[in-house]
């Protein structure tokens, strides 16, 4: 009875391993050729989405290069240097540059792509109409650039000895053209008034002022008790413009003492070190013992905001 037992056990045992090489055959059989098929179109989806890049890569070059076409002066280096020079001209007469000379200066061939022609120009002009000419100049969007640019200024800054160079591009393949077409930049520009206020409203070239020194006036002695805050009756009442330069009053009411401090300047107000860090239309922002505080105007330094 165990001999046949152990028959049986070992004829079961063949039998589950006979099945599960059965299965394994059957599951190759049918699941080879899908793994396979997937895999391919997996690369097949990969080739595409990279050729489809490349295809959409090659369309903006294209269009660049276009671009590019469009704002170059003229393909003959004569038309292009004749047209240009005539234009650099209407634009310093449009800018009221005074004592304009232009001079031609090169054409250089860069192989048989583009030829690079090189204007030196030299004119006397206001900080304001320099920032004219400047703005029409990158408004403008030829292939164009000012390499180099020297600034004299002459009485004090009411007048500007410019000279500048002047480089412009000429590709062999832009369309021919007996003229320029105005072409206009892709540059995030601003207004031309919004620059005139930004350069020309800032009189670079004024003359230095240094600033007005601290005028600290005689201590007036008063019983002072010491309970009182002396920085609660210290105020900050008036905040103007010198020389171009904000600046702020304070008045120290316990002491007598009056202090005119710019941004950056220092003092000990009631025995306290104070340093003005920021001065804003309505507001300043002082440092008192070590510790910024923002102080509205009309305010004492105790009332101040901690920063």
């Amino acid at each position: 009875m165990a001999l046949k037992r152990r028959e049986k056990i070992l004829a079961a045992t063949a039998a589950a391993l006979v099945a599960i090489v059965v299965l394994q055959v059957v599951y190759s059989s049918f699941a080879g050729p899908g793994e396979d098929l997937q895999r391919r179109r997996d690369e097949l989806a990969t080739g595409i989405e990279r050729k489809e890049n490349m295809l959409a890569n090659g369309r903006r070059a294209a269009a660049k290069l276009e671009t590019r076409r469009r704002a170059s002066l003229p393909p003959d280096p004569e038309v292009a240097q004749s047209l240009y020079e005539m234009w650099l001209r209407q634009l310093a007469t449009d800018a009221r540059l005074s004592d304009t000379k232009l001079t031609f200066l090169s054409r250089q061939p860069v192989g048989d792509v583009f030829h690079v022609l090189r204007f030196n120009l030299h004119a006397k002009a206001t900080l304001g109409e320099l920032t004219d000419f400047l703005y029409r100049f990158y408004r403008a969007g030829y292939l164009h650039q000012i390499v180099s640019l020297t600034i004299t200024p002459k009485d004090q800054g009411a007048a500007l000895d410019v000279t500048m160079m002047v480089q412009a591009l000429s590709l062999t393949d832009a369309p021919a053209a007996d003229k320029l077409v105005a072409v206009d930049s892709d540059r995030p520009l601003d207004t031309l008034a919004a620059y005139r206020r930004k350069i020309a409203g800032r009189d670079l070239f004024a003359p230095y002022v240094p600033p007005r020194p601290v005028v600290s006036r005689p201590v007036v002695p008063r019983p002072v008790v010491e309970t009182v805050d002396p920085l609660a009756f210290t105020e900050l009442n008036a905040i103007i413009a010198v020389g171009g330069r904000p600046q702020v009053w304070i008045n120290a009411k316990m002491t007598g003492d009056h202090y005119e401090l710019f941004e950056g300047e220092e003092a000990r107000i009631a025995g306290v070190r104070c340093k003005i860090l920021r001065i804003d239309q309505r507001e300043a922002e002082i440092e008192v013992d070590g510790k910024p505080f923002l102080v509205p105007y009309g305010k004492s330094l105790r009332d101040g905001k901690p920063r």
